[in-house]
């Protein structure tokens, strides 16, 4: 009889054991899957605030773009300046935002562009240096063939198209990209030269 009531015992020890780790693995799964849930909302709400700047990001974008178009003309520092202060908010509020689930969205590339370009403070000087290079390929059959067949060397070209602040004079679609002073706007010459550049032109072949 004393045997049987130990092995009782016995049996209604472990039956508690088991049923206290049951509760204790059943309190740590609900607690996991509450966290994962908390997460989920997380990332949700975050991926929405996410989705709230893309429209004002695609705009950015859409504007650096236009601006590096060569068809922009030179890219002048008050409009390069006017554009990063627009974006300051737009920026600070993706770098709120964990890298992770801005690198997860399907808008990362467009963001990633965004950053990239704004954080570059050589962007707008590279910009207009591949710009005057492209305009002086461009038009180096005019520069090649002045007057019964001079030519301008590389510097004389530099000081043709542009003035003493590097700012350009003319390029190669007849269009003037910077005025010599803020309030000036300069006649062209159906070879897309202002007459600044044209005078410049002439003081070198004498």
């Amino acid at each position: 009889m004393a045997h049987a009531s130990e092995l009782l015992m016995f049996i209604l020890a472990i039956a508690i054991c088991l049923l206290v780790v049951l509760r204790i693995v059943r309190s740590r799964r609900i607690a996991r899957e509450k966290r994962a849930a908390e997460e989920r909302e997380r990332v949700e709400k975050t991926m929405a605030k996410l989705n709230e700047l893309i429209p004002e990001v695609q705009r950015l974008c859409d504007e650096i773009s236009r601006l590096y178009n060569f068809d922009s003309g030179y890219l002048i520092k008050k409009d390069w300046d006017a554009l990063l202060a627009s974006a300051e908010p737009t920026i600070a509020a993706i770098s709120a935002i964990p890298k992770e689930i801005v690198e997860s969205s399907e808008h990362s590339q467009t963001v990633a562009y965004l950053l990239e370009r704004c954080q570059d403070t050589a962007f707008r000087e590279n910009r207009n240096r591949e710009y005057k290079d492209h305009e002086l390929k461009a038009c180096d059959s005019l520069l090649s063939d002045i007057d019964g067949g001079k030519s301008l060397d590389p510097q004389q070209r530099d000081a043709t198209i542009t003035d003493e602040y590097s700012r350009y004079l003319w390029n190669s679609r007849r269009r003037i990209v910077a005025p010599t002073s803020p309030t000036s706007t300069l006649p062209t010459t159906t070879s897309g030269l202002s007459t600044s550049a044209l005078t410049r032109m002439g003081a070198f072949l004498g």
